[in-house]
């Protein structure tokens, strides 16, 4: 059963008259007047969750403290003697010591109640990756030829049989459902340049963030018929078929 604060724990003078005014969502402080023989003044009261809102992972707890905060700047811990509730329990409850556990993906209002008070706070709660997936790393690129390159990249997991890849061009994600760390890409255009990117995903589709980012610039293949007629940077160079003409020799 519940103690009633103001009885057993708060003094009480001579007399006391109690106006309470409505007490809005949010904690809107609560007139009330406090009348003492010696004096007879006007104050504000109201009580209040320790945080506006709470994000918690899902699986978490948190113990949360409910004051009563007074005009003057006295607070009382009234958290033993409030009544809690949860809109929705299956997000996350709290228990009657006013411990939060957190359950699923969601948002819940959560209450504490005593006498006429009420105090609301919100309870974020996040999916939390069970995997804890981390990003790929170490991404590189190998055997780079006019139209194909390799990429060859680490992960730390030991659990990667649940887990595949993708690969993304230029941002543009071009490959899915790769078991192994590496993947060769084909179909290039020779002499042009383009980054990756890879992320891995798990078995529920959740992503993992990218990697680091690589360059790449395929080989220039020159061919009888190819003419150039500016100056340009290249890399290896492959003459099929006929012969380079550099100023005007050969």
């Amino acid at each position: 059963m519940k103690k009633n604060l103001f009885t057993e724990i708060i003094p009480i003078f001579l007399s006391m008259t109690i106006m309470f005014q409505s007490l809005l969502a949010g904690g809107i402080p609560v007139k009330y007047i406090h009348s003492f023989a010696q004096d007879s003044e006007t104050e504000s009261v109201k009580i209040a969750f320790d945080k506006l809102q709470y994000i918690l992972n899902s699986g978490e707890e948190y113990q949360t403290v409910v004051n009563a905060v007074y005009s003057d700047i006295r607070v009382f811990d009234i958290s033993d003697w409030c009544l809690y509730n949860s809109s929705n329990s299956e997000i996350a409850e709290i228990d009657q010591s006013g411990k939060i556990t957190a359950y699923q993906q969601g948002v819940t209002v959560i209450t504490a109640t005593y006498q006429q008070f009420v105090a609301t706070s919100i309870v974020h709660v996040n999916k939390i990756n069970l995997l804890s997936l981390p990003a790929p790393y170490n991404l590189t690129v190998v055997d780079v030829t006019d139209s194909e390159a390799t990429l060859i990249w680490d992960i730390d997991t030991d659990d990667t049989k649940k887990i595949t890849f993708s690969v993304y061009q230029d941002r543009k994600l071009i490959a899915e459902g790769i078991s192994e760390t590496r993947y060769k890409v084909t179909g290039l255009n020779p002499g042009t340049s383009c980054s990756f990117t890879v992320t891995a995903r798990d078995e529920a589709g959740d992503e993992s963030g990218e990697s680091n980012t690589v360059n790449v610039i395929t080989d220039t293949v020159i061919t009888s018929d190819t003419a150039v007629f500016e100056d340009k940077t290249i890399g290896d160079l492959y003459i099929k078929g006929g012969t380079l003409n550099l100023n005007g020799k050969n």
